[in-house]
């Protein structure tokens, strides 16, 4: 059997560089966590980083947002999110197309118990194709063997995954999806423990 397909897999169908990275935020669902990936990028929320991080490291000014703004979150197909620019790198601001969103991403819509909501970009740098897809799904909650009633919180799995396509080959191309793996992480691993921090401290406020 092949791997399963997820949203944006068709878009560049022959990619050579898969990379999948994930967190699970508890005690939420995706309608709570989809507009916190909606409003990401240069000019907007930037880019989440975890709180004991920004706290220590980041001049206030320059932190991503730790609230949700509703002009943020008006995405659609054609839209299109800037990224910073690397100095000496970049002559022009790095873009991302957007390409499907799911329905709404206002802050606890909820489309007949909707069990997943995505976002699809897709972006050319550095001379590789490639797209980016944020989803948030449902986990169901365990419930314990010996009792059916018992309550659990629900919790929310968040997924980015980038496909990229190059033309490289061989040894070249092996080092740059090794290489790209590894940027990957350190790039999105922060990302998304920001973006707990902040889920879970809007879940927080909101119970005060």
């Amino acid at each position: 059997m092949g791997a399963v397909p997820y949203r944006g897999d068709d878009v560049l169908p022959s990619a050579n560089m898969i990379y999948d990275q994930f967190i699970t935020i508890p005690g939420c669902t995706p309608a709570d966590v989809f507009p916190w990936l909606v409003q990401v990028g240069a000019g907007r929320a930037g880019w989440y980083l975890p709180f004991w991080v920004e706290n220590l490291m980041v001049p206030k000014r320059s932190c991503a947002s730790r609230t949700i703004q509703p002009e943020w979150l008006d995405l659609r197909p054609g839209s299109r999110v800037y990224d910073y620019k690397m100095p000496f790198v970049d002559p022009e601001p790095p873009w991302f197309d957007v390409v499907f969103i799911s329905p709404s991403s206002s802050v606890g819509h909820v489309e007949g118990e909707t069990t997943e909501k995505s976002l699809v970009y897709r972006s050319v740098r550095y001379g590789c194709v490639f797209t980016w897809t944020l989803m948030a799904r449902k986990l169901e909650p365990d419930r314990v063997a010996h009792n059916e009633n018992t309550s659990v919180e629900p919790a929310c799995q968040v997924h980015l995954r980038f496909r990229g396509q190059i033309q490289s080959t061989g040894w070249k191309r092996s080092l740059i999806v090794w290489g790209g793996g590894i940027m990957d992480h350190l790039t999105t691993a922060p990302m998304l423990l920001g973006l707990r921090d902040r889920v879970v401290a809007a879940k927080h406020q909101r119970k005060r």
